[in-house]
């Protein structure tokens, strides 16, 4: 798996040095020089891992020995069978399921991520702890939203695999705030006449209505398309899910 998103400070032969974070592929900006000059190191710097210690306490000065071991939870895992199952009500094979992982914690260095939100940039999803669920497809109750919520998730994996630029178009369409979310069903609209969040939420609002038949899954509190329009708008998408085509335009 690439070292993606790791702090990289290195140093040339001349002893000059720079910093940067690797990218998705794990790779680093280029470096320049005006000769050739050998790249003595690099420092690779993995983001911190907090853990939590339950029944761990200390004791009198030498009188006696006290060890704890503390499990360290994994950060990402693979879409549960159930989820892969959500997911295909909608994408069928337009997605390639072995590639999508979830994230436990921010995208963004030193937790910037708004704990009030899922980031999902690059093809994978990333969620804090209050939005976090082992298995999406298992969520019923007062929390059955958060599958509505998954699915505007994996359309954005949906979008970044059919080759949508996700993470460039997010600086200009969420710039708009709740607006870039919320939608309207005109005559004659179909599901590329939206932006990539409008999408997510036209998405997680069918699998609300059409397939789970529960309106009180739905996780915003916006507009709802009608059974009959969802169908419409999603209609292409349903019927050729790996096209382009129903890619924002």
């Amino acid at each position: 798996m690439p070292l993606s998103k790791v702090a990289h400070p290195w140093k040339r032969a001349d002893g000059a040095t720079a910093s940067g974070v690797t990218d998705d592929a794990g790779k680093t900006e280029r470096v320049a020089s005006v000769s050739p000059l050998a790249i003595l190191s690099a420092l690779l710097t993995p983001p911190p891992v907090e853990v939590k210690i339950m029944g761990g306490q200390t004791s009198q000065v030498q009188s006696r020995k006290s060890e704890q071991t503390v499990k360290v939870e994994a950060h990402e895992r693979v879409l549960t069978a159930g989820e892969i199952e959500m997911a295909w009500t909608v994408f069928k094979d337009g997605i390639d399921y072995d590639k999508v992982r979830v994230h436990r914690g921010s995208y963004f260095w030193f937790n910037l991520q708004s704990k009030h939100t899922a980031v999902t940039p690059n093809g994978k999803m990333y969620f804090l702890d209050d939005l976090y669920v082992d298995d999406f497809s298992a969520v019923n109750g007062p929390h059955i939203w958060k599958r509505s919520f998954f699915m505007h998730e994996m359309t954005h994996v949906w979008q970044y695999q059919r080759g949508y630029a996700v993470r460039w178009h997010a600086l200009t369409v969420t710039i708009r705030g709740q607006r870039a979310y919320k939608y309207t069903i005109a005559p004659g609209a179909v599901f590329h006449d939206y932006n990539m969040e409008q999408q997510g939420n036209l998405v997680a609002d069918y699998y609300a209505v059409q397939v789970l038949k529960a309106p009180f899954a739905v996780f915003h509190r916006g507009y709802v398309g009608t059974p009959d329009e969802l169908d419409r708008v999603l209609a292409p998408l349903l019927e050729e899910p790996k096209s382009a085509d129903n890619l924002p335009q």
